[in-house]
């Protein structure tokens, strides 16, 4: 069994994030989003998105949590995790400039937004679980 890393960009610290299972490594940049500001904003009106990035929301609660993707000018993948960490749900290829609210229907607190495409190139899926 293999374990995917990401890094996760948190001034001044980093943390690191894994995930067990999968076939390869992977390590991403990852800034993160936890201020009510911050969760609003997202990755909005940013031209590009360099790949091997992404962001991570940190909500403070479990929920059903929706996105959109008004003034997202990026395709991007999402990848919801519950408060343990375990991925429950992908959303794949969002497409930028859409107000379909976008989501999995399982309670999330984590979700991190990767370039379209990312989360199948490193074959991240339900189940897996992040330790960080």
């Amino acid at each position: 069994m293999l374990v995917y890393s990401l890094l996760v960009a948190c001034s001044p610290s980093a943390v690191r994030i894994s995930f067990d299972g999968g076939e390869k490594p992977v390590s991403l940049q990852v800034e993160l989003a936890k201020t009510t500001e911050e969760l609003k904003k997202g990755l909005m009106h940013r031209k590009t998105l360099e790949p091997g990035t992404g962001m991570l929301f940190i909500f403070p609660d479990e929920s059903k949590h929706y996105f959109w993707m008004k003034d997202t000018l990026i395709p991007l993948d999402m990848i919801f995790m519950n408060s343990e960490k375990k991925i429950v749900g992908v959303v794949k290829d969002a497409v930028p400039g859409s107000v379909k609210l976008l989501g999995v229907d399982v309670p999330s607190r984590y979700v991190l937004e990767v370039n379209s495409g990312e989360s199948e190139q490193f074959g991240l899926k339900a189940g897996m679980r992040a330790n960080w």
